[in-house]
C-alpha cells in the first residue's frame, strides 16, 4: 500500500480536535488558541461531542467547555422542535402510505451516541421514492409546508428537469421553521449513484421507536454506505461526517454492522473509492485499524485521501480565483472518485440549464430548449443581482 498523507500540516487547534476522537487520545489544549478551537468545533459540527469527549478523558478547559455548553443549552428549544417535527412528518407519511426514511441528524445521534442532541444539524434529511414525490409534495403543501418551487407550475418537463439536476427539495413549515430536505435519490444524475441501490435501500428500511412515534430508518449497512458516499462527495469537509463513520467502524459488533456486505455492495455499485477513502481517513486521522478484507489500493486512492485532508484543513476565505480553481479541481475529484469520466460528462451536460433558471422565467414545455440558449442571460442577471 502506498504511503498515506499525514495531517501534520493541520493547525494546533485542528490537531487537538482530531485527537479527541482518536483511538488513543493525546489532546493537548494548553498550547491552543481557545477561540479558534471553538470556531473549528462549531464549523465541523462537533461542539456537543467535544464536550462529551473532554469529560470522558478528564480534560478541563473552562473557556472551551463554558462556550460549548452555552451553545448546547441555547440549541435545546430548537432540538425539541426538531424532535417533534420528526414524529409529525413520520406519522403524516405513514397515514398516507408513503415510504419516508430519515437519516443523519438527531436519529443518527441517538443511534450512535445514545442521545439525540449530540449532533447539530441545520435541517432534517428524509428519503422517499421518486414516484411518490408528487404525492408527498401535495400532502406537505396541504399541511402548510412551503418549498422554493411552490410558485412554479410544475409541468412534466420541468419536473423531469428538477429530478435530473437535483436530488432533494427543502420543505419548511412556517410555524416551526425546521427545514426538511426530502430526497428522491442518494445523489444527482451527475454523481452517478445507482437508482437500484437507492430503491433497494428504501425497500430494506427498518422501523424504530421515536418517543410515541414509529419512524423508518435505513439498515446499518445501507446507512454506512450512504454516509461514506455523502462524506466523499463533499470532500469530508466537516469532520463530524467522518467521526460518525469512525464510530460505526469501531462499534460494528454492537451495531451488528456487516462490513463485508457493505464492501460487496460498494463494489457492485462502483462506490469502492468512497468506502476506501473513508477507511483511509479514519485510519490516518483517528488511528482506526483498517477493516479486514479492505479493498486493494487503487491508482488514485492516496490522491483522493490527500484532497479530503486538504479540504478538512482549509479555512481560508475563497476568492474568485480560488473558486475557479476549486471548480475544476472538483471536476477532477468527482471523476477519480467515481472511477469514470462519465461523471464529468454528466456534469457538463447538466450545465445546459439550472433549476433556479426555471424560477426566473416560467416557459411552456414546448419552449423549454430556450433555457439553454438563455443561460448566459440568466448567469449575468444573477451576477448583477449579487452586486
Amino acid at each position: 500500500m502506498s504511503t498515506m498523507p499525514s495531517p501534520e500540516n493541520f493547525s494546533p487547534e485542528l490537531r487537538a480536535l482530531v485527537s479527541l476522537f482518536g483511538k488513543t487520545t493525546s489532546a493537548d489544549l494548553s498550547a491552543i488558541e481557545p477561540r479558534r478551537f471553538i470556531t473549528l468545533a462549531r464549523r465541523h459540527k462537533l461542539g456537543p461531542l467535544v464536550l462529551r469527549k473532554l469529560a470522558e478523558h478528564g480534560i478541563h478547559h473552562s473557556v472551551i467547555q463554558t462556550r460549548l455548553q452555552k451553545g448546547l443549552d441555547d440549541a435545546k428549544p430548537r432540538a425539541l422542535r426538531t424532535n417533534l417535527e420528526i414524529g409529525l412528518l413520520a406519522d403524516l407519511a405513514q397515514k398516507a402510505g408513503i415510504p419516508l426514511i430519515i437519516a443523519k441528524g438527531p436519529v443518527l445521534s441517538k443511534t450512535l451516541y445514545g442521545r439525540a442532541d449530540l449532533k447539530t444539524s441545520a435541517d432534517l434529511d428524509w428519503f422517499t421514492l421518486p414516484e411518490t414525490m408528487p404525492q408527498l409534495t401535495t400532502l406537505l403543501q396541504q399541511q402548510g409546508y412551503t418549498h422554493p418551487y411552490a410558485a412554479l407550475k410544475m409541468s412534466p418537463r420541468k419536473l423531469q428537469a428538477l429530478y435530473e439536476a437535483q436530488h432533494d427539495i427543502p420543505f419548511t413549515h412556517p410555524a416551526r421553521g425546521i427545514p426538511n430536505e426530502v430526497h428522491w435519490s442518494f445523489g444527482t444524475n451527475q454523481q452517478g449513484i445507482s437508482p437500484r441501490l437507492y430503491q433497494q435501500s428504501i425497500s430494506r428500511a427498518q422501523t424504530l421507536r421515536w418517543g410515541e412515534h414509529t419512524i423508518s430508518v435505513f439498515t446499518n449497512e445501507d446507512l454506512f454506505l450512504y454516509l461514506c458516499f455523502h462524506g466523499a462527495k463533499h470532500f469530508w469537509a466537516r469532520l463530524n461526517w467522518l467521526v460518525d463513520v469512525n464510530e460505526m467502524i469501531t462499534n460494528q459488533a454492537a451495531l451488528n454492522l456487516n462490513l463485508p456486505a457493505v464492501q460487496a455492495a460498494a463494489q457492485e455499485y462502483q462506490l469502492t473509492h468512497c468506502l476506501t477513502q473513508a477507511y483511509d481517513l479514519c485510519h490516518n486521522l483517528f488511528g482506526t485499524p483498517l477493516p479486514q478484507a479492505t479493498p486493494q489500493p487503487s491508482k488514485y486512492r492516496a490522491w483522493l485521501t490527500q484532497k479530503a485532508l486538504e479540504e478538512i484543513a482549509s479555512d481560508s476565505p475563497e476568492t474568485q480565483t480560488t473558486r475557479r480553481v476549486r471548480y475544476f479541481s472538483h471536476l477532477l475529484y468527482d471523476q477519480r472518485l467515481s472511477g469514470s469520466w462519465k461523471s464529468s460528462a454528466r456534469f457538463l451536460w447538466q450545465q445546459r440549464y439550472k433549476t433556479e433558471d426555471l424560477l426566473l422565467l416560467d416557459l411552456p414545455d414546448k419552449l423549454f430548449f430556450l433555457y439553454t440558449l438563455l443561460r448566459p442571460y440568466f448567469w449575468l442577471r444573477k451576477k448583477l443581482a449579487k452586486k
